[in-house]
């Protein structure tokens, strides 16, 4: 992997900002504490660095980091260098907040390139050893060539290029870099692997912390409102009555969240696993006597999406939301979930299509790029190790609800802040208010969770007492 065998004329720029400068992977040994110190750094942390010898992860100061060390990072941790992702516990939608830079601390979200399977970064710091040393594998399977640092936050390329004739070269932009000081925020923990340290540093190049700090001084403050005497209503907790709440469904639900395993399909799973166990326990809500959801919550995803894409109202509205997509600029395009979550390449032939047409060129066949769309929600990607489904998005989740009659009640953990800790939370006495609620008019109720932006927990209902049948 990862160390560059190319000549800088191999690679085609734009202009000279893209020479490869090389980045061996995990290079052994330690580096000098200080070697990659700068004037415009204020701060020296720990960082947790992979070790070429054990594959383990030991600690190193972050001014003795090299370009080519490979890091793990934790949830509200900052970025000790510049890194490109490996490897993410939220591969599709890690989340990163950046508030050095701009002074805005809104979330950016970051995605996990899928790299071959010869390269397994999933075994990264398992301590595996002899043939298995993933390290020693990676090394085997190809090298990464790295452009010349710049100031640009946008512009940033590393190319992983197999080892192994035939196979396409993996291209890391800016949708997976984690620039020095950012911070991960409601992801897990990421792996990355340093690409510029010191002053070769995004944050160095823009002036460290002076600047920093004066785009953050820069950006509007509101004022605090004056403060209010607390109201006159009962506590969050206790918003809703649960006997209430049941007797409101016509369903008796159980009194916490289930959590959902991280299986790629995780909201899929969540929804199947709600309307499943309602038609397990009270059948009469059922479409048809003889009406049977799919046994696993994959397969459900296939067979619902088939449905889906099969309704003359979807595609519809799909086809004007690709149109209005073709209409926006990039940054703008970036900003809408469903469109930063498709697969790289679906995006990257979208922008294609919108240049062109910006250029002159004729409007691109619809049911064409229909089609490329709904395929990129069919496919299935292997990252980390694992088997990973596009999450559906906002349309489709509306069109699903519709073809099975289903009332939706979604609830966001950051809407719940002072009702305690989730695993403590009685969901039947959620407010409304902090509940989206689709197709109020159905029967048929699905509560899902939705956990920092990237996982599910689903509200099971349980079977109703004797006394109340």
């Amino acid at each position: 992997f990862f160390s560059c065998k190319m000549a800088v004329g191999e690679i085609q720029p734009e202009d000279d900002s893209a020479a490869v400068i090389q980045v061996p992977f995990c290079p052994p040994g330690v580096g000098a504490s200080g070697s990659n110190s700068c004037p415009c750094f204020e701060e020296n942390g720990e960082a947790d660095v992979l070790d070429a010898e054990t594959n383990t992860f030991i600690t190193r100061a972050w001014d003795a980091l090299r370009p080519g060390d490979v890091c793990r990072v934790k949830a509200a941790a900052y970025f000790p260098a510049d890194l490109v992702l490996l490897w993410s516990t939220s591969p599709l939608e890690t989340a990163i907040e950046m508030a050095w830079y701009d002074g805005d601390k809104s979330l950016r979200l970051r995605q996990v390139n899928a790299l071959p399977s010869s390269c397994p970064v999933v075994s990264l710091g398992t301590g595996l050893q002899g043939d298995q040393n993933p390290i020693t594998v990676c090394q085997r399977s190809g090298s990464f060539a790295v452009t010349k640092p710049n100031a640009d936050m946008d512009k940033i390329v590393v190319h992983f290029i197999p080892a192994a004739q035939g196979q396409d070269w993996v291209t890391f932009g800016s949708r997976q870099f984690l620039p020095r000081n950012g911070r991960l925020v409601m992801t897990d923990m990421i792996i990355g692997m340093v690409v510029h340290v010191g002053a070769d540093t995004k944050f160095a190049l823009t002036g460290g912390w002076g600047p920093a700090r004066a785009r953050a001084a820069a950006q509007p403050v509101t004022q605090p409102a004056a403060p209010r005497p607390p109201p006159a209503q009962r506590p969050l907790e206790a918003a809703v009555d649960p006997k209430e709440f049941e007797q409101q469904t016509g369903i008796c639900w159980a009194e916490r969240f289930k959590d959902v395993p991280d299986d790629g399909n995780c909201s899929m799973t969540a929804f199947w696993l709600g309307l499943s166990t309602l038609l397990q326990h009270y059948p009469f809500l059922k479409i048809t006597e003889d009406e049977q959801l799919p046994a696993s919550s994959a397969e459900f995803r296939s067979v619902a999406l088939e449905a889906i894409f099969a309704d003359p109202q979807y595609v519809d509205c799909l086809e004007n939301n690709l149109q209005l997509w073709l209409q926006l600029e990039y940054d703008t395009l970036l900003q809408i979930e469903d469109f930063f979550l498709l697969p790289q390449t679906f995006q990257e032939h979208l922008i294609m299509l919108s240049q062109q047409m910006r250029a002159g060129g004729a409007p691109p066949d619809s049911s064409n790029l229909v089609t490329r769309y709904q395929n990129a929600l069919r496919m299935k990607q292997h990252i980390n190790g694992r088997d990973v489904y596009e999450p559906l998005g906002q349309l489709e989740m509306q069109t699903l609800c519709e073809l099975y009659q289903v009332r939706l009640q979604l609830m966001k953990t950051e809407s719940l802040t002072g009702m305690g800790p989730v695993d403590d939370l009685d969901p039947r006495t959620i407010s409304p208010k902090h509940i989206l609620d689709q197709n109020p008019a159905f029967r048929r109720v699905v509560r899902l969770l939705n956990v920092n932006t990237n996982h599910y927990m689903v509200h099971l209902p349980v079977p109703m007492p004797e006394s109340q049948e």
